[in-house]
């Protein structure tokens, strides 16, 4: 045999043991790679089996929670033993069956199996407690719940889940025992490796301790607080047996951990710190649950609770359960770095055998575990890239350093999430736009068809709203009204008050209708202060009136709005389909029309619309055209009425009625147009120019040398609640010149009874001024006499309706007697109005009354007869019974 064969021949053996060799390293190199993945798995497996075995207690809990409290909701019963359990239980299966199919094991004698089909038990127990709340059986349910669920939870699925959480710590020991025996067969394994298996042994048995205990303390503190919440006061007495429990088991994770670090495992400085924190923590618990102890036993058992659910659990959930959760963290940390670095020590020792007998086979086994090694590496970093954008996290980038196709899948792998990145961008900045716009026309739509003040439709929706009633009236052959109201001299609160408040009126108002309307009906606001109410499903006019009964209802309470009361009253007109009008705009007139005729017949009523109304309401609305150009032609002017002192027979003062005369000459009668004019509101221009014009005639009468007399001017509601009311009087008499004391303003009694605080102090402020004050038509109203002593008014006149029948009607004679009585008793001037026979003037002298106004002595009187009047000097004399006379007399001193 030739060198050259035998050198092949030696090759070929020395290739041939090598080649042995190597595969007998390879299969203990895998037979240990399976011990180790399976010590690996088992951690895994243990962490499910503890996340079902915490999850089952503590989620039954929650579901009892649910029952106790009665604020059951169906979807939190029902996933309550659903949630992190069930996907636990889920996974574990699912790998268990995975790891048992590869070793030909059944499922039938494995016990996760059966631990599922038990848990669906248990979860239609929870759907039967649930069917039986909703059934108002609490009682029942809460039993069920209570006990037998809990039972079936605590004897059966618990034990079970504890059976096979000591199953799976038996695999832990099994694969450590196989993994060392598989060790101890490779001659080339030193000391070094068996210690690091020992080690990492060590540190999975930390683990489980750690795992186990946190379960533990996890059970006995959600039991504690959960007997003493709920439980009957044997379970309570046992809270402080738990919270020993609880410090127990704090106390056995502190030996663990000093065990740990004296068994040779090297102990993290942070994972001491965190002991500390926890052993420190343990006493401040402990001394918690003794306080919600002695609470409960002091009879305050709200506070005792309260010191568990505010105290205990903050403490527990924020400081404790934080810390032992990173210890378990850090521990798993732990066993995963040692059994790869168990894994690294054992690659070695097998290739430093290798070495020992083929150095170059040794080295192609160590070359190809060490590029396959990168490759893992590689591939893990694109799997954790992977794992991360399928998470949606589009931040993740991977960085290899090696220089081949791996780098630049990864490169390519970057570029695409940051493409990801830009379009999720996009898609939201899209989205938000989407959203926005979305929001605006819903914005613009209710813009459109709702009252931005109150909320109630608009005018656009109530047309609609019409539309919709005539389709159906028109199908289904029935009737239907339309309530056209507005809110009585509103106007007055606006020009008093100013529109803030006014618009604050309109909102309560607006809010307090909607709860006297049927769900049927539509309310809306025409505009400023009207409203319209469709009214369908009606049978009769009794449906109608029922209706508007029911809206006048909910103005008969005051309105309280910013500390002050409003007693609003309406006027109401109705139309009704097809009588009075075949569409929206007929209906919504005609209602209007009838609104006015409730306004002319007193306000605070409802008429229904005919069609005479239609005439009158023309007129009126031509009256006010007309009232309005009056204004501006100043086709007005003022007569003066002669009020006499009896006893003098003199003519003390002058009262201004203002007369509309048309340019063709004739006389609009005052009745007539002063209604117009104050709901208008042109009452206020035309007022002021009847004060100046009467005190500018009286100061020229005064320059003339004649009789100084008062004049006296009547002052609407609207003119009197203005805020510049006394500026704008002490205006006109500084124009005029005239003093203070030689005019008189008349007021009524409803003026001066409205919003009495107020009026007093503008009566006390233009009573400063010097000038006089009057109460015009005592008698009618509803005067208060504790409010009319307090006021400085110098003159009471008596209505003239009390004049009419005074000869004849002891009640009247009473009545204007009384009223006569009062004024001399408060000091104040005392005068008769529409005084037309000798016989009214006898009586009144008889009662004291020397002050009278009327037609006995003289009608209103134009401007220039009351001139030459005031110059001769008249004085009246009573000598008979015949007409009257006026005698020339001298001119009074």
């Amino acid at each position: 045999m030739s060198i050259k064969s035998k050198l092949k021949l030696i090759l070929f053996i020395i290739c041939s043991f090598s080649m042995l060799l190597a595969g007998f390293m390879v299969w203990n190199l895998t037979k240990i790679s399976k011990h180790t993945q399976e010590v690996n798995s088992a951690l895994h497996h243990v962490e499910s089996v503890n996340r079902i075995h915490t999850g089952l207690k503590d989620q039954m809990r929650v579901a009892m929670d649910y029952f106790v409290s009665g604020d059951l909701k169906e979807r939190s019963a029902q996933n309550a033993l659903s949630l992190t359990t069930k996907a636990s239980l889920n996974e574990w299966v699912t790998v268990e069956e995975a790891r048992l199919a590869d070793q030909k094991v059944t499922m039938q004698n494995y016990m996760g199996k059966e631990i599922s089909d038990k848990y669906d038990e248990a979860t239609s127990m929870i759907s039967d407690s649930v069917a039986l709340m909703d059934a108002g059986k609490k009682d029942e349910a809460i039993k069920l719940l209570g006990e037998d669920v809990e039972r079936y939870v605590d004897i059966v699925l618990l034990p079970d889940i504890d059976r096979a959480v000591n199953d799976e710590v038996e695999l832990v020991k099994n694969a450590f025992d196989e993994l060392y025996m598989s060790m101890g067969s490779m001659p080339w394994v030193g000391g070094r490796e068996l210690r690091e298996l020992s080690n990492t042994k060590a540190a999975f048995g930390y683990f489980l301790s750690v795992n186990d205990i946190n379960t533990n303390l996890q059970r006995e503190i959600q039991e504690a607080t959960f007997f003493v919440a709920t439980g009957g006061e044997e379970e309570s007495r046992q809270f402080v047996e738990y919270g020993v429990n609880v410090t127990r088991a704090i106390d056995d994770l502190i030996y663990q951990l000093s065990v740990h670090t004296l068994d040779g495992v090297e102990g993290e400085d942070d994972d001491l710190q965190l002991a500390k924190t926890i052993m420190y923590t343990q006493y401040e618990l402990l001394a918690m649950f003794r306080k919600a102890h002695l609470l409960r036993e002091a009879g305050k058992v709200g506070e005792g609770n309260l010191v568990l659910n505010k105290e205990v659990k903050p403490l527990a959930k924020n400081v404790i359960f934080p810390a032992i959760a990173e210890l378990m963290e850090d521990s798993r940390e732990e066993v995963e770095e040692m059994s790869s670095r168990l894994s690294r020590l054992m690659f070695n020792a097998a290739v430093k055998g290798a070495l020992l007998l083929l150095v170059v086979t040794g080295s192609v086994v160590f070359l190809s575990v060490w590029v396959t090694r990168g490759i893992i590496t590689s591939l893990n970093k694109l799997s954790k890239g992977a794992k991360s954008i399928g998470e949606g996290g589009l931040t993740h980038r991977i960085e290899l350093k090696s220089r081949d196709e791996f780098r630049d899948l990864a490169n390519h792998f970057n570029e695409m999430v940051e493409n990801l990145q830009q379009t999720t961008v996009s898609r939201d900045l899209l989205s938000k736009e989407v959203e926005e716009r979305k929001r605006s026309e819903e914005q613009i739509s209710h813009m459109a068809y709702y009252d931005q003040l109150t909320g109630l439709p608009n005018r656009a929706l109530l047309l609609d709203r019409i539309d919709q009633a005539l389709i159906m009236a028109q199908r289904q052959s029935t009737i239907f009204a339309v309530l056209f109201f507005d809110l009585d001299r509103f106007k007055i609160i606006n020009d008093t008050l100013g529109h803030t408040m006014g618009d604050e009126v309109l909102k309560n108002v607006a809010n307090r209708l909607t709860g006297y309307l049927r769900k049927s009906d539509t309310l809306a606001r025409q505009g400023g202060d009207e409203f319209t109410v469709v009214a369908q499903n009606i049978k009769s006019i009794k449906d109608i009136s029922k209706i508007a009964e029911n809206i006048f209802s909910a103005f008969k309470g005051p309105f309280n709005i910013n500390g002050q009361k409003f007693s609003i009253s309406v006027s109401m007109g109705i139309s009704i389909y097809p009588n009075d009008g075949v569409d929206a705009d007929t209906l919504i007139k005609n209602a209007d029309i009838a609104l006015y005729k409730s306004k002319d017949e007193g306000r605070n009523s409802y008429c229904f619309y005919n069609s005479t109304m239609d005439e009158g309401i023309a007129k009126r609305l031509t009256l006010g055209n007309k009232l309005c150009q009056a204004i501006e032609k100043d086709e007005f002017l003022i007569h003066y009425q002669p009020q006499v002192n009896t006893a003098t027979g003199e003519i003390f003062g002058l009262e201004a009625l203002v007369r509309w005369q048309e340019p063709e000459g004739e006389l609009i009668s005052p009745g007539e147009f002063i209604p117009v004019a104050e709901d208008t509101g042109l009452i206020i221009p035309l007022g002021e120019w009847v004060l100046r014009e009467a005190c500018r005639q009286n100061k020229k009468w005064q320059d003339a040398g004649l009789n100084e007399v008062t004049v006296s001017v009547n002052i609407s509601m609207l003119q009197f609640k203005q805020k510049e009311f006394v500026d704008k009087v002490k205006t006109i008499l500084d124009e005029t010149g005239l003093a203070p004391k030689y005019l008189e303003l008349e007021l009524t009694e409803s003026i001066v009874m409205k919003d009495v605080d107020s009026t007093l102090k503008i009566l006390h402020e233009l009573k400063s001024m010097g000038l006089r004050l009057s109460i015009d038509d005592f008698g009618t109203g509803y005067s208060s006499l504790e409010y009319l002593k307090r006021m400085p008014i110098d003159m009471l006149k008596i209505d003239q309706s009390f004049m009419k029948d005074i000869t004849v009607s002891p009640d009247d004679i009473v009545i204007a007697k009384a009223i006569i009585q009062m004024a001399h008793n408060l000091q104040m001037d005392i005068i008769a109005e529409g005084v037309e026979s000798r016989e009214q003037l006898e009586l009144l002298n008889t009662l004291k009354c020397n002050r009278v106004q009327g037609y006995l002595f003289s009608r209103a009187l134009l401007c220039d007869d009351v001139t030459g009047l005031l110059k001769k000097g008249w004085r009246f004399v009573v000598e008979s019974l015949d007409p009257v006379e006026y005698k020339k007399t001298k001119k009074s001193a």
